[in-house]
């Protein structure tokens, strides 16, 4: 099986050694056959998928962890996503965008990290580390789009994200990329501009809604903000227990306010990514990786 796969994809990588494709590949047959990513439980097939019957589970531990030790700090990992994605054709409608801290050691890492959603799963494509706790800054968040466009086509996408992710100059780059947004807001963010279009106020949309006995009341209205047609949203917090009884949303999508709304929801998904990863059964967080 091994040697097979190996011919196939080597043309694919033509930066990356054929031994170091070969582990990666006996790497990934192992995970599928023993449905682990515990490489201390990977290491006792890692003989037969080499057909190798005399070789010692030590030795086999060793081999997995010299993947990541000696590819750490490669491109080894985007290159396999982008060949998975080109490859196979893949294509997501949605980005997610946030951030995640992780611990190795006695070293924190903060990572921005772009997801993107395919059949219902956020895939992350593209990451950096910030080198900081904290929010990132719009220069942080345009270098990373600018990585993940070398590698993906990204135009026509929807990025999702939350409240510190907003700036008019962040939102500009999106929409030259192509790129549409909706983003979270926090109270108050942008009432001048809204008060500013025909229409009901910022505050009179906020207490319509919050009067509202519709459990699922929703309003929307376009604003300009330096010469961008976007819509503000305001919703009730479908969290019963919210300490903030509305959101905000702002988007440059022409839609209904129910369907940005319900776009909006899919920001969860990289929160069901980041938990799989850190706990919720790969642990990768345990692991010191």
């Amino acid at each position: 099986m091994l040697t097979p796969l190996l011919a196939k994809i080597s043309e694919y990588f033509p930066n990356h050694e054929r031994t170091c494709l070969k582990n990666v590949l006996t790497l990934s047959l192992c995970v599928l056959i023993k449905e682990t990513v515990n490489l201390n439980k990977l290491k006792g097939i890692v003989g037969a998928v080499l057909n190798r019957s005399n070789t010692q589970a030590n030795s086999n531990y060793k081999r997995l962890i010299r993947i990541f030790d000696n590819h750490s700090d490669s491109t080894l990992w985007l290159d396999l996503l982008t060949f998975a994605f080109t490859f196979l054709g893949l294509k997501g409608d949605y980005l997610i965008l946030d951030g995640t801290s992780w611990r190795s050691g006695k070293r924190k890492f903060h990572f921005l990290t772009l997801c993107v959603v395919y059949q219902g799963i956020a895939i992350p494509i593209f990451w950096v580390d910030l080198q900081k706790i904290g929010h990132s800054s719009t220069e942080e968040r345009i270098l990373l789009i600018k990585g993940a466009l070398r590698r993906f086509d990204l135009a026509y996408t929807v990025l999702i994200a939350d409240r510190e992710y907003i700036g008019t100059r962040w939102f500009k780059y999106l929409l030259d990329n192509e790129i549409s947004f909706i983003i979270r807001l926090k109270s108050g963010t942008y009432r001048e501009v809204v008060d500013q279009a025909n229409g009901r106020s910022y505050k009179g949309l906020c207490s319509k809604v919050k009067r509202s006995k519709v459990a699922s009341k929703i309003l929307s209205k376009p604003f300009v903000l330096e010469e961008m047609l976007l819509n503000f949203v305001v919703l009730k917090n479908r969290r019963q227990d919210a300490e903030e009884p509305l959101v905000y949303l702002v988007t440059n999508l022409q839609e209904s306010a129910r369907t940005i709304a319900d776009r909006y929801g899919m920001r969860w998904k990289i929160e069901a990514f980041f938990k799989h990863m850190k706990t919720n059964g790969f642990s990768l967080d345990n692991m010191n990786l």
